[in-house]
């Protein structure tokens, strides 16, 4: 049955003939001149008596027919192939998206590279480019071929190298790349700092857009690859230093410019700067911009589906808050940082479930106390019996709206060649982009709203001996108001060394608990103080880096001591009038009379006698513990394994054993001799005795220092803009009467205790003994103690990091009526 079919046949833009033979019969495609375009057998069927033609079909629906991905594209109609798709990794059952990359480049001196301080490039950084080819990679959609991903190609041009192409596998088993494509990816010679927007000498005159993309790509590709530029500036804010991001013809559209360059109204780089200052953007700043302006160009906007910005539920990179590939990230479950958002997750601010959080229960980021009064409540009940949902502004528009979530791999739009914009002049921007400031608004707005307090201790030993093994209990729990992402405990010991614990997220309320133990080395001296630091280090749901820091100080400082002589070895000359001759043996037998373990620390103090007659030498020889009513053995054999295996170093020994302890032990000593005959063999005349080691308390002058809350005044409140933004101000003053310096500490301020609305004051810098430090904070926001009166509780030392002469003066409340 023959066909013939005039139109746009094969989706190419342009009208050509289409003459079939039968079912069984070819298939012959004419141009709009009678120029034959190829001719195949095909199998077609028939659908109200037109010919549906195999190579029409689009298997993987990402707008490229499959006779494209398979043979390359002939776009002028000649017979040729003008865009080989295959050759650049197109796969008819795996879905495709072309980028060309062009940038602009500044050769500030003129001498034809780019390597001197005075020039500097705007091109895409290849770590930027490689993490969006990457995201696409990953993305969650599902292919023909049982693969998932979108293979993103990104042409570069010879910007990494020419003929480079840098292949990008995904974890659903297909392959991006990007690279020098031979077609592409030209390096624009910039005049100047040029500016550039759409329209071109109209509005704020800017060199046109379009301009630069016709000079610089080949219209042979326009219906296959989206075009993005990097350059210095557009003007959507100002006609000159305007630190706008970037820009996109519309929404969906095929061209967008990144604007990562020049400097701000004051002067400043508007974004990350290069090794010479100029502003080119970071790497996370250029992938995050391209990503979001490349997702206008796929169909979405700041809220996914609609114009919404600062969801908490929308996590994309599309909304500002997450721009510059900061999407909250939950290992195993959501890759976050570069990315698109992966569900709708839809929140109505006016009935907001606190403790299934921002994602619904979705991802295990947990509970978010929406409206920051320290309980979560929701139908959900995770708090009974506080089971009512709140109403609360979590987008920061001063209103409560539904927040429509979306998901964006899901909705990608991804055929552009039916677009009225698709066409160069014509473009419809979407109203407004991001400049720094506007980012920094939106990534506040969330980590306010959904702040993670991480509050940390550390549980130990205030005092040890040398040798003794201290166990560390090292506690975190996230107390704020969101979940804290990427923590990592770290437990620093005083030799430096440490151990750190990766917790990845912890949701509100949550808490961990981890040991260590460190042991005191045995050349520590006596009346030391030991300092091990505990530190946590966190993001908030936007990015931001948070770390806090408690420190345990442990003093090396025995509380009892017993010298025991020692006598060890044989002496065989008669003449030498130190000892007799004779053979001579020490064991000293340690108790512990205690219901509890103790530890104690043995050192040998040695005088071995020779004609300049040394003086003492100190030989540490361990920590042991003994459980209660245990005993141990110190004697002449287990002091010659441990310090001198190879033999005493004279015949006989001598000198004192050395017990330290925190506490009370049973010390005796066991002396037992023998008398040599003239054959130097011992006689059978011996003796024995047996000393009670006396034991001497160890009483150490110590200077410590003393905190105090000495005053707290000035307690008033105000309101900057009116009902809701109320905070409470209060002047604090702290001294030290001790008679020692106070290392680093914290200060908690406790505005009304019944709301529990804390502020923690550091003193990183401690407070020398004597002084006193003032300093005025305030509540947190919507933080109004007067209720109708205000009491303000202040704790010095709070974490109780410091030893002081005083631990029960460290706190003072003062009220004041309304």
């Amino acid at each position: 049955m023959p066909c013939f079919a005039v139109g746009d046949v094969d989706g190419d833009g342009r009208d050509e003939i289409l003459i079939a033979g039968d079912v069984n019969g070819a298939v012959d495609i004419f141009n709009q001149f009678g120029t034959p375009i190829r001719s195949f057998a095909a199998n077609y069927t028939i659908d109200d008596g037109f010919a549906i033609e195999a190579f029409k079909k689009d298997s993987d629906g990402d707008g490229l027919l499959d006779v494209w991905e398979t043979n390359g594209f002939d776009a002028n109609g000649d017979g040729k192939v003008d865009v080989n798709l295959p050759s650049l990794g197109a796969n008819p059952l795996r879905k495709d998206l072309f980028l060309e990359i062009d940038c602009l480049v500044s050769d500030g001196n003129g001498d034809g590279d780019l390597l001197d301080s005075t020039d500097h490039s705007h091109c895409p950084l290849q770590g930027a480019v490689r993490d969006v080819v990457q995201s696409f990679a990953n993305a969650p959609v599902s292919n023909s071929d049982g693969t998932t991903g979108i293979q993103l190609h990104v042409d570069t041009g010879s910007l990494y190298g020419s003929n480079n192409v840098i292949s990008v596998v995904g974890t659903g088993g297909i392959t991006g790349n990007f690279g020098d494509f031979g077609g592409g990816g030209s390096q624009i010679p910039e005049a100047g700092n040029t500016v550039i927007d759409y329209d071109g000498a109209a509005g704020n005159p800017a060199t046109n857009f379009y301009t630069l993309k016709t000079a610089n790509f080949n219209p042979l590709r326009q219906l296959i690859f989206r075009y993005g530029l990097f350059a210095h500036q557009t003007n959507l804010r100002s006609a000159t230093n305007d630190c706008t991001s970037g820009y996109e013809e519309g929404s969906p559209a095929n061209d967008f410019m990144v604007t990562l360059g020049g400097v701000g109204a004051g002067g400043n780089a508007c974004w990350g700067v290069d090794a010479n200052n100029f502003s080119i953007g970071s790497q996370a700043q250029q992938a995050g911009t391209l990503m979001h302006e490349f997702g206008h160009t796929l169909g979405f906007a700041h809220g996914g589906g609609d114009g919404v910005n600062n969801k908490p539920n929308y996590l994309s990179v599309m909304n500002y808050a997450f721009q510059m590939c900061s999407v909250p990230t939950q290992p195993g479950v959501l890759p976050g940082q570069c990315d698109y958002s992966r569900d709708a997750i839809n929140l109505i601010e006016s009935s907001l479930d606190e403790c299934v959080g921002f994602d619904n229960g979705l991802y295990g980021f947990g509970s978010a106390n929406w409206n920051g009064n320290t309980i979560l409540e929701g139908v959900t009940n995770c708090q009974p019996p506080n089971n009512s949902n709140v109403s609360a502004d979590i987008n920061g528009d001063m209103a409560t709206t539904s927040l429509a979530g979306y998901d964006d791999w899901d909705k990608l739009v991804y055929k552009f060649r039916d677009l009225a914009n698709a066409a160069n002049g014509v473009s419809s921007p979407v109203p407004a982009e991001a400049d720094p400031d506007t980012i920094e608004r939106s990534r506040q707005i969330l980590s306010e709203r959904l702040q993670p307090i991480l509050q940390i201790e550390k549980t130990g030993p205030k005092e040890a001996i040398i040798g003794e093994t201290l166990a560390y209990t090292l506690k975190v729990k996230n107390i704020g108001r969101g979940p804290a992402l990427n923590v990592v405990l770290k437990d620093i010991f005083p030799d430096g060394s440490n151990k750190s614990f990766e917790l990845e997220t912890m949701p509100v309320g949550s808490e961990a608990v981890r040991k260590v133990q460190f042991t005191v080395p045995l050349t520590t001296l006596n009346d030391t103080t030991l300092k091990n630091i505990l530190k946590v280090t966190y993001k908030d749901i936007v990015g931001n880096e948070k770390t806090e820091e408690k420190s345990l100080n442990t003093r090396i400082i025995p509380k009892f001591e017993y010298t025991a002589k020692l006598i060890c070895g044989l002496q065989k000359d008669s003449k030498d009038l130190s000892f007799t001759k004779g053979v001579y043996a020490t064991s000293i037998n340690v108790h512990n009379p205690n219901y509890f373990n103790v530890p104690f620390f043995k050192k040998l103090a040695l005088a071995f006698p020779t004609e300049e007659k040394e003086p003492t030498r100190v030989f540490p020889l361990s920590t042991n513990m003994l459980r209660s009513d245990e005993a141990a053995t110190i004697d002449c054999v287990d002091i010659k394994n441990k310090l001198f295996p190879a033999g005493f170093p004279t015949p006989l020994i001598e000198g004192f054993v050395v017990i330290q302890s925190r506490s009370s032990l049973d010390v005796n000593a066991v002396y037992t001799t023998a008398s040599l005959g003239w054959w130097g063999k011992t006689t059978t005349h011996s003796s024995i005795d047996v000393e009670r080691i006396p034991e001497r308390k160890i009483e150490l002058e110590v200077s410590k220092p003393d905190l105090v809350v000495s005053k707290i005044e000035n307690l008033d409140v105000g309101c900057p803009e009116g009902a809701g933004t109320c905070v409470t101000y209060v002047s604090v003053t702290i001294s030290n009467i001790g008679t020692a310096d106070a290392t680093a500490f914290n200060t908690k301020v406790v505005f009304d205790p019944a709301q529990s609305l804390t502020v923690n004051q550091a003193f990183p810098g401690g407070l020398v003994a004597g002084a006193s430090q003032s300093f005025r904070i305030k509540s947190p926001r919507d933080g109004n103690c007067f209720d109708p009166d205000c009491t303000v509780c202040v704790t010095v030392d709070n974490e109780d990091v410091v030893l002081e002469s005083n631990e029960a003066n460290n706190e003072l409340c003062e009220s004041k009526s309304g």
